[in-house]
């Protein structure tokens, strides 16, 4: 079902969808199901520590969620990494 969405959402708009999970949700969710998602770009959630760890089917993060107490306007907002160049960020976005 995961997989079927990914498809569809890959063919419609012309884009590789990310994956976005907690440190440790994926696994406990898909079990060994997780290696068919490996392909695609992983948004992990994981605060409080200085590298995030990785769910097993990934050997790097594309974006990090470091935090969700930022403080860049009144209230708290989710903060992230990205992991490469500004370059990087526009091929992954094909702009």
């Amino acid at each position: 079902m995961i997989q079927n969405w990914l498809n569809a959402v890959e063919q419609t708009v012309g884009i590789k969808p990310a994956i976005y999970t907690r440190q440790n949700f994926i696994e406990g969710l898909l079990g060994d199901g997780i290696q068919e998602l490996a392909d695609y770009p992983l948004w992990i959630a994981h605060y409080d520590v200085q590298q995030p760890t990785l769910p097993a089917s990934w050997s790097s993060w594309t974006f990090w969620q470091y935090t969700e107490k930022g403080a860049v306007i009144d209230g708290n907002v989710d903060r992230n990494k990205f992991n490469g160049s500004l370059n990087d960020l526009k091929a992954l976005a094909k702009s």
